[in-house]
């Protein structure tokens, strides 16, 4: 057996192939203390459920603040929180520190992620399409912005549409982003892209059928995406083999630019003439009932327990590799 901080693999060596023993206790930590609590609180108990389905020894704590450690006997943490402390790469960081393995991307490209200046930054220099967009920290910025409209305006660092607000005519713009500012310091004002809205799951170096949303009435904000019946989901979307190639490939190249692993989400928008714009990647999709990327994990006929053991699985054959490239 190996050690390193808390996390116990034992291998064995058959055939030239390394075999490994999953972990033996699982923490999945969850709610939090973002804007996205509520939704945090019930991805939690669904990844703590279907992990129990699986086969696993699990541990269900709601963190409540920073200061915070994995139970005794923890090897692997599964984090089922969103926004900050959670996607922001700030308790992926903690983990690396600690030794102890956990489920989704890395703390940098967790930070990358979360902020939408930064990601954005990434993707222009990768040569992504995304929408042009310009990020702003007060009233005085935004009056020295000259994008036209129609806009989108949104929260830098934030997730699940929190304080998102479409701008239709230049009057409503700084009142757009003085609501936005109630939810962070930073805002991206963003040009708003009309066609249709795509999300496409990542598992593994797999993509998951891709989804169409159609909102019942205006984008998908935060109410739609989390109110019974405020969005349609057609999984799969119904695309030209083109199309679809081109969504795929920028999904997985916007994936990979930022660093990320495992498991995640990427939203795209297609515009009228079938291009495809990215507008950004989540390291830590909800696992709600309502939620996306096990809709479209059910549709290739991979159950919630399977999703949940497959991210473990990926993330723990990562760590493991690791380790045995350090044993030399």
């Amino acid at each position: 057996s190996i050690k390193k901080g808390s996390s116990w693999i034992l291998k064995f060596k058959l055939s030239g192939r390394i075999l490994m023993i999953k972990p033996k206790l699982i923490e999945v930590v969850y709610g939090g203390f973002s804007g996205e609590r509520e939704v945090s609180l019930k991805s939690g108990v669904v990844i703590a459920e279907s992990l129990e389905k699986a086969g696993y020894c699990v541990e269900l704590t709601d963190i409540q603040s920073p200061v915070w450690n994995p139970k005794p006997g923890v090897e692997f943490v599964f984090i089922g929180l969103h926004g900050a402390y959670g996607e922001d790469g700030k308790i992926q960081s903690k983990m690396d520190d600690l030794g102890i393995s956990y489920s989704g991307s890395s703390s940098r490209s967790s930070q990358l992620a979360f902020n939408k200046h930064l990601s954005k930054e990434v993707f222009i220099k990768s040569g992504l399409s995304t929408p042009n967009g310009v990020t702003v920290s007060g009233i005085e910025q935004t009056r020295q912005t000259n994008f036209s409209t129609p806009l989108v305006v949104k929260p830098v660092s934030d997730g699940s549409s929190l304080g998102l607000e479409f701008v239709d005519h230049a009057e409503q713009l700084e009142s757009a982003v003085q609501n936005c500012m109630r939810v962070t310091d930073q805002v991206l004002i963003e040009e708003r892209i009309y066609g249709r809205e795509l999300t496409v799951g990542i598992l593994g170096d797999e993509t998951l059928p891709i989804i169409e949303i159609r909102p019942q009435e205006g984008g998908y904000n935060y109410k739609n995406k989390y109110t019974a019946g405020g969005a349609e989901h057609i999984c799969p979307a119904e695309l030209t083999g083109k199309e679809q190639n081109k969504v795929i490939e920028l999904a997985m190249a916007a994936f990979r630019s930022l660093g990320c692993s495992h498991y995640g989400r990427v939203d795209i928008m297609l515009d009228r003439d079938s291009n495809p714009f990215v507008l950004e990647v989540n390291t830590l999709p909800g696992m709600t009932e309502f939620s996306l990327l096990p809709e479209a994990a059910q549709e290739v006929g991979i159950t919630l327990p399977e999703l949940c053991s497959q991210i473990v699985e990926l993330s723990w054959k990562e760590s493991s590799e690791k380790l045995n490239a350090s044993d030399g």
